[in-house]
């Protein structure tokens, strides 16, 4: 995987990545989520912690990608796109300050707090796929077409 961001890459190829890695990363959340439930919060733990890296740069490609389109044409009809990507702030957070603290918190809280964030990112990249992802698209479509 790399770091950088490739601003050549097709924002239509970009779009699709994207969309792709939110359902490679089903299957892992089905197993942190499991994982969870049977109470074995070391190896849920180790899992959250080795997809850390892949959804932080996926947060920024969004945001530096998909947002900066979106700005350019629907400045006026953006609000819902950036309280959408807002979320990433708060999966930083988790990451950041709760993440670390799993082991010392009683089992049945830490469970919930897994439970909640999965949830959560879940729920947060379905409303990408709805709003996001094809606003992007139609401000994409727009920003070419008064370029060429």
């Amino acid at each position: 995987m790399t770091y950088t961001l490739d601003y050549d890459e097709p924002l239509t190829k970009v779009i699709a990545r994207l969309n792709d890695e939110h359902k490679k990363l089903e299957p892992k959340l089905r197993s942190i989520e499991q994982l969870s439930k049977r109470g074995d919060l070391g190896a849920a733990t180790s899992q959250l912690n080795s997809i850390k890296l892949t959804l932080l740069r996926h947060a920024v490609e969004e945001e530096a990608r998909l947002m900066r389109v979106i700005m350019w044409e629907f400045e006026d009809n953006s609000t819902d796109s950036i309280i959408i990507l807002r979320y990433h702030r708060k999966m930083v957070e988790f990451f950041e300050h709760t993440l670390p603290r799993l082991a010392t918190l009683p089992e049945k809280v830490s469970r919930r707090e897994v439970e909640i964030f999965i949830r959560e990112l879940r729920q947060h990249h379905r409303q990408e796929e709805e709003t996001v992802f094809p606003l992007a698209l139609k401000a994409n479509r727009l920003y070419e077409k008064s370029h060429r």
